[in-house]
């Protein structure tokens, strides 16, 4: 990860409090060279390291920007990655935040999904009101937080990966009791924790498995639907459903070869 951002990034702005995120860590030691500017009314820097205090946020206005061009990467351009590889994991999830309705709650889960909806996801400005848990950052309750929060949504959607799935497949007992009928949870089945592989490369991390989730919808009384591939547009009932999308593993595999040339 820190090699992508020394591909696009040389500094760091940050606005309100301090983040959760990795990169905040990575301030204090592979990236301590990069400066940070922090707009916020807290009077703290929030870095160990030496650097300028806060600028008020209404300061903000105040600020000049200037961005520099980067280089032309039009070959590598993630648009030209989806197209070539829509099968392919990140692919899978571009395309799925293209039909996510206008409007919808969605519900992102900890991980891989998380990571690759905020590289894929479409940069358009569809009004969606987006949800996750992070802090803690495990796999444990998605589903059930889920159902939680979709109570008073029109339609509410969740993310998440296989694994967080099985951790929490007794949750679905209490849909009947969430007001939203238009509950749509996508598992991407990956057949593992995949997001170890590109860590270590070693399949010990990964929990491998070679499970459905067909019947987990059958026992719940949801629907259920199987993509290999993400179709041109949606065509799902008002009811609770079970959308189980299947990345292809060579194309995920030539994706994120060509994503780090």
């Amino acid at each position: 990860a820190l090699r992508e951002y020394a591909k696009h990034c040389d500094g760091l702005i940050r606005m309100g409090r301090v983040p959760t995120a990795r990169i905040w860590r990575d301030l204090e030691g592979d990236l301590k060279s990069w400066p940070v500017l922090s707009v916020s009314d807290l009077p703290f820097s929030g870095l160990g390291r030496k650097s300028a205090l806060p600028v008020p946020l209404a300061q903000l206005s105040e600020i000049n920007f200037e961005a520099r061009p980067q280089k032309d990467r039009a070959q590598n351009s993630m648009a030209s990655l989806f197209d070539r590889y829509p099968k392919s994991e990140p692919g899978m999830i571009h395309f799925l935040s293209q039909l996510v309705p206008r409007g919808s709650a969605v519900f992102i889960g900890n991980s891989l999904p998380i990571r690759e909806w905020d590289l894929a996801a479409t940069i358009e400005d569809k009004n969606l009101e987006i949800h996750c848990n992070r802090g803690a950052n495990g796999i444990d309750g998605l589903v059930s937080t889920f159902l939680g929060m979709s109570d008073s949504e029109s339609e509410a959607w969740a993310v998440v990966g296989d694994l967080s799935a099985l951790y929490d497949l007794n949750s679905l007992w209490v849909a009947a009791q969430v007001r939203c009928q238009k509950l749509r949870i996508v598992v991407v089945n990956n057949s593992g924790g995949m997001i170890f592989h590109r860590l270590f490369n070693d399949r010990n991390f990964e929990n491998n498995h070679t499970l459905s989730f067909e019947n987990w919808a059958k026992m719940f009384r949801w629907n259920y639907k199987k993509w290999s591939q993400v179709p041109s547009q949606l065509n799902l009932p008002d009811a609770a459903c079970i959308l189980e999308l299947v990345p292809d593993p060579e194309q995920t595999h030539c994706f994120w070869e060509s994503y780090n040339q």
